[in-house]
């Protein structure tokens, strides 16, 4: 299966808890909490693109 590249905001919250605990991030708080710790994720870790597990 491909990785898919996608934006946040297109996520629905259940996606983005996937991500998130994918990634051993948290996966507590509303969609902009979850979307916000993503992207951090992706800033540190100098990846410019999400990819769906």
């Amino acid at each position: 299966k491909m990785a898919e590249v996608v934006e946040l905001h297109k996520l629905k919250l259940a996606e983005l808890k996937q991500e998130c605990t994918a990634r051993g991030l948290e996966a507590k708080g509303n969609k902009a909490d979850l979307i916000a710790r993503l992207q951090a994720y992706l800033d540190e870790h100098g990846i410019n693109e999400m990819h769906c597990v």
